[in-house]
């Protein structure tokens, strides 16, 4: 339903029609953008890929201490520490902070049936480096021991 406007009841589950209008008295629009991929199924679906680019578009950041920048891009090596440890294609990582030295990571496989490589594995003992490595670049001090508790979907309680 595009613009939300039934004028009588479809039976569809509300018991009611829907005209959803704004404050004019005009219907509601719903701006949408679609996307058509044409493409042979020999090769992998781009479908995941496009849908992360929408979802999590590129995010810049400026930093305005001019030797910090230099010194963060030459030497910081947390995007490949990444892809060494698993963290690329079509695996997402989110990392929340939950409290001091305590981290949500929410890692997502965005292949599917049509990718051809359903399975990816990542290692979090080099996922935990990484971020350490980084957090700690101007300061280096040793990662002590590292616990991962798995969680269910929505990160309230262990899986177990």
């Amino acid at each position: 339903m595009q613009n939300r406007r039934i004028p009588a009841d479809d039976h569809r589950g509300m018991g009611e029609y829907v005209n959803e209008v704004d404050s004019t008295g005009n219907g509601v629009r719903v701006p949408a953008t679609y996307f058509v991929s044409i493409q042979s199924t020999q090769e992998p679906a781009k479908q995941r890929m496009v849908q992360q680019k929408i979802s999590d578009p590129l995010q810049v950041f400026y930093a305005f201490n001019v030797s910090r920048t230099y010194y963060s891009t030459k030497f910081d090596t947390i995007s490949e520490d990444l892809k060494n440890a698993g963290v690329k294609d079509l695996v997402k990582l989110i990392s929340l902070p939950v409290s001091q030295n305590k981290l949500l990571l929410r890692l997502e496989n965005l292949a599917d049936v049509y990718d051809g490589q359903s399975a990816a594995t990542v290692d979090l003992n080099k996922v935990a480096s990484a971020l350490w490595k980084s957090a700690n670049f101007f300061k280096p001090v040793g990662l002590g021991s590292v616990t991962f508790n798995e969680m269910n979907l929505s990160a309230n309680m262990l899986l177990s």
